[in-house]
């Protein structure tokens, strides 16, 4: 996915429980400032590349390098 991408939901998939649940869930999260969203039409917009230190996943870059250093 690249910044200015749309990213939605598809239509078939729109009435799923597993769609409903998930946004019912994250209803209450705060969004990333390089993520725009929008819930009524269940589309989000990437605005740009995440930081580094915004991504909250825990990620051990040292590892990854050196398993494609290999």
């Amino acid at each position: 996915v690249k910044p200015g991408q749309i990213i939605e939901i598809d239509g078939r998939s729109k009435d799923m429980d597993r769609i409903k649940s998930a946004l019912e869930l994250s209803s209450g999260l705060e969004m990333p400032e390089w993520l725009e969203v929008d819930r009524e039409n269940l589309k989000g917009t990437v605005l740009r590349y995440p930081l580094r230190e915004e991504i909250k996943a825990p990620v051990r870059e040292q590892l990854i390098v050196e398993l494609y250093s290999k």
